[in-house]
């Protein structure tokens, strides 16, 4: 396997973060395959080949962000949520998606629309709730304040 590092790339139309070695400083030396999302997300916000490979490396794993929109709130999914999802709507990641997109990730931007649909006041109140639940698209998310962390928000379960 032949590994490249990232500043003797050229960013044409089709390169991708496939074997490319990052030479930030902070990740010298590892794969963009290897590094974690929250290190992607930063290493995007900043201009040049690192900023250029990190995006490349989010979009390939169909990243999509857990913060919600205007508050300070941001998403964690349950296995047994997702596990839940699969049982129940199965049928309608199959006819939405063709397959790039793995199941976790729909599942992540169903919530992210799901409380697209309140003001971040109603949020902020639904998130006051010991356990609230919101239904979108024919599928019921049940929610709850993380045990340990602030502002954060459990998918515990899904319901048909």
């Amino acid at each position: 396997m032949k590994q490249i590092l990232d500043c003797h790339i050229q960013n044409e139309p089709g390169v991708n973060s496939h074997n490319v070695v990052c030479t930030h400083p902070h990740f010298t030396g590892k794969l963009y395959t290897r590094l974690r999302s929250k290190d992607l997300k930063r290493l995007a916000k900043t201009d040049g080949v690192h900023g250029v490979f990190a995006e490349i490396e989010l979009n390939r794993r169909g990243y999509i962000d857990s913060r919600i929109e205007g508050t300070k709130y941001s998403i964690e999914i349950s296995l047994h949520a997702i596990d839940r999802l699969s049982m129940y709507h199965m049928h309608k990641f199959v006819n939405q998606y063709d397959g790039e997109t793995g199941i976790s990730s729909w599942c992540n931007q169903l919530v992210k629309e799901a409380f697209s649909q309140y003001k971040p006041e109603q949020i902020q109140k639904l998130c006051a709730l010991e356990s609230f639940k919101i239904q979108y698209q024919g599928v019921v998310f049940l929610f709850k304040p993380h045990e340990y962390r602030e502002n954060v928000l459990v998918l515990t379960t899904v319901e048909p």
